[in-house]
């Protein structure tokens, strides 16, 4: 019955994983890009740079206050969070509710922002104006995102959108022999891990990500972690069975040609005399002299000391062995 249930379940994983792609492949296969971040989690960046200096350089030769410079009054080791409050997805579009936060004040300066599934259709002054928060998000295949981006970029004045290391979108800004470069740097998720603005190749402005907390009911990546190990360790079981089942029958084929082959290994002298077992011989046991000399006699008192019993041996050939033994002796007396 056993034996039955374990078939049943095998052919119940074959089945599932051969139906796999059918059932979710139509979810990947709706778009190319997707998000990899979800609601109710919390993203914190620190500023690692904040140089007041640099920041009005920038600001006086390029006469405007770039969106992301909007905060440049927070002092360096300050921190910035946001929290997603909601996702909702259009046709071509996420629109993403977040609540903006300083220095861990309670929840505000509610905003919406949009995602771009489609990275040809960015709006122009978000690059032109540097604007960090609306490019602080973009879909998950993070680095095919930013290549796409890249070839299909719109042409902006005095303003040049290039493609850094792994994961990296650099914008330009030219004003006379000046030149501002911002450069965001993406994490796996699609979230700015890094954000950069330099001027004369020296940084006015840099925060970096520093942690992402979930408070949702079902963010806890521990307990995904065990439900993947126990999925994988369920979906497995039937072949490890499978598995057993064969090393055990191999292992009993082994023994069986073990023991076959241990029967040859038998003393050499009961080989010689072809052995047979007393339980299946037919043939009757007979009495050996226990002396060497054959001339002693032996009466019913002694017989047990002059004769030994052997009942392993042919009666025909240890007669012969004996007859002849004692001829031999016969004709060295004579």
């Amino acid at each position: 019955m056993l034996k039955y249930k374990r078939v049943i379940i095998l052919k119940v994983f074959i089945i599932v994983f051969i139906l796999f792609p059918v059932f979710f492949s139509k979810s990947y296969a709706e778009s190319d890009y997707d998000l990899n971040f979800r609601k109710d989690i919390e993203i914190t960046w620190e500023y690692a740079k904040v140089d007041d200096i640099l920041i009005n350089r920038i600001k006086f030769f390029f006469n405007s206050s770039l969106y992301c410079l909007n905060h440049s009054d927070n002092e360096e080791d300050s921190r910035f969070m946001n929290y997603i409050e909601d996702i909702e997805k259009s046709s071509d579009k996420w629109k993403v509710k977040i609540s903006y936060k300083h220095n861990d004040n309670s929840h505000q300066n509610l905003k919406e922002l949009k995602i771009y599934e489609d990275p040809g259709k960015i709006p122009i002054e978000w690059f032109y104006e540097i604007n960090d928060l609306k490019l602080r998000y973009i879909p998950y295949r993070v680095n095919d995102y930013l290549d796409e981006l890249i070839e299909g970029a719109p042409v902006i004045f005095n303003t040049s959108i290039l493609k850094g290391s792994f994961s990296q979108l650099l914008i330009h800004r030219h004003s006379g022999n000046k030149t501002i470069i911002a450069e965001l740097s993406y994490d796996n998720a699609g979230i700015i891990d890094k954000f950069k603005v330099k001027i004369d190749d020296k940084t006015a402005y840099y925060y970096k990500k520093i942690g992402i907390k979930t408070n949702g009911p079902h963010q806890d990546p521990l307990l995904m972690i065990i439900l993947i190990i126990f999925a994988i360790c369920i979906s497995s079981w039937p072949l490890c069975l499978a598995l057993l089942s064969y090393r055990k029958k191999s292992r009993l084929k082994n023994l069986t040609i073990t023991d076959k082959n241990n029967k040859h290994l038998i003393d050499p002298r009961i080989r010689n005399l072809e052995f047979i077992d007393n339980k299946t011989s037919k043939k009757e046991p007979i009495l050996i002299p226990g002396t060497e000399n054959p001339n002693i006699l032996g009466s019913k008192e002694n017989s047990k000391t002059l004769y030994e019993k052997y009942e392993l041996f042919e009666k025909d050939i240890l007669f012969v062995e004996n007859y002849n033994e004692s001829k031999r002796k016969k004709s060295n007396l004579v």
